[in-house]
């Protein structure tokens, strides 16, 4: 039994040292073999304007639309 609860708190301990390197220290193992890959990005920002990379690589304008889910009579201020 004691060989068990040895075994079971150096495996959380283990998990939780992990744990805190991932998340609080930034440990990183690349796991992109056969070379060094590019990092892209789709989207991007201008000032105010969001923009989008079409198929042609082209920065476009990205229109983002929504609907207002107040409980406001529409066109009236909640006040």
């Amino acid at each position: 039994m004691k060989k068990f609860l040895c075994a079971v708190v150096l495996l959380a301990c283990g998990l939780m040292a992990l744990g805190y390197a991932v998340f609080y220290r930034g440990f990183y193992v690349n796991f992109a073999f056969g070379g060094e890959r590019a990092v892209t990005a789709d989207f991007r920002a201008e000032g105010k304007t969001l923009l989008a990379r079409n198929s042609a690589g082209e920065w476009q304008p990205l229109t983002i639309r929504g609907v207002e889910l107040s409980s406001a009579v529409p066109g009236h201020h909640i006040t």
